[in-house]
């Protein structure tokens, strides 16, 4: 996030005993910025380690989950390698409240939601519970509004490193918790198409000799804990009749 990004975050997203002005807010980046550098400078990368699952759990993963998982591994999810930068502490602690590990992180379908709808002209409203859903066209030709993956996803993205491609607020919980879990972190090792290395500057992020991991929501060096101010998240679908002259 650059200064302008942030100092817009700081007074308008978030919530302040005061209201944060925007000089104070670009004092606050400067500082974080600077203490951020100087603790990655000295940290020393070294690529994560993993075993490849083979038992009843990942073979059932794997066969509903599709072609697209190459493997469930196991994987020490403070190593990998993070291209979201934020974690929402409140739904971390959700993913952390029911069943057991391998549950929490390769489910293969979510829970349905019904969603609050309202109708204005020819426009539709749909409100959502976060802001991680997509509008998506099923194979079979349904329009749906639903999260994309369901299952914590891991990528191989070159000399060694191992990216965190999808669930980054159930790698917090299980780093975060109270009590070290007995449970491995699981993850499902994938093909698609590596879209966050095309989002701009984050490449050379990735490829940096000290990477950010997830593993650095942990360190107070590299944080800088902030309240948002709680949004509601809605899609709008509008729909146009259009006629089209056939020859």
């Amino acid at each position: 996030m650059d200064e302008a990004d942030a100092i817009d975050y700081l007074t308008e997203s978030c919530t302040w005993s005061e209201p944060m002005s925007p000089i104070e807010a670009g004092r606050v980046w400067r500082d974080a910025r600077a203490r951020t550098l100087a603790a990655a400078r000295s940290r020393i990368y070294r690529s994560p380690s993993y075993r490849v699952r083979s038992d009843i759990i990942a073979r059932e993963f794997m066969h509903a989950a599709g072609g697209r998982v190459k493997a469930v591994v196991e994987v020490d999810p403070e190593q990998l390698v993070a291209f979201q930068f934020y974690v929402a502490s409140e739904r971390s602690a959700f993913h952390a409240a029911d069943g057991t590990w391998a549950t929490r992180c390769l489910p293969t379908r979510r829970s349905p939601n019904a969603l609050q709808v309202r109708s204005e002209g020819n426009s539709m409203y749909f409100d959502v519970p976060h802001g991680e859903h997509i509008l998506m066209l099923t194979p079979e030709g349904e329009l749906r509004i639903e999260q994309n993956h369901p299952y914590v996803m891991v990528a191989d993205i070159g000399d060694g490193r191992m990216l965190l491609r999808a669930g980054y607020h159930r790698a917090f919980a299980y780093i975060s918790a109270a009590s070290a879990p007995r449970e491995p972190f699981l993850a499902a090792l994938t093909e698609h198409r590596l879209v966050e290395l095309e989002i701009p500057g984050m490449r050379a992020k990735l490829s940096a000799a000290s990477p950010p991991l997830v593993g650095d929501f942990l360190n107070p060096e590299l944080v800088l804990p902030v309240k948002a101010a709680r949004v509601r998240h809605q899609f709008k679908i509008t729909v146009e009749m259009r006629h089209i002259p056939v020859e």
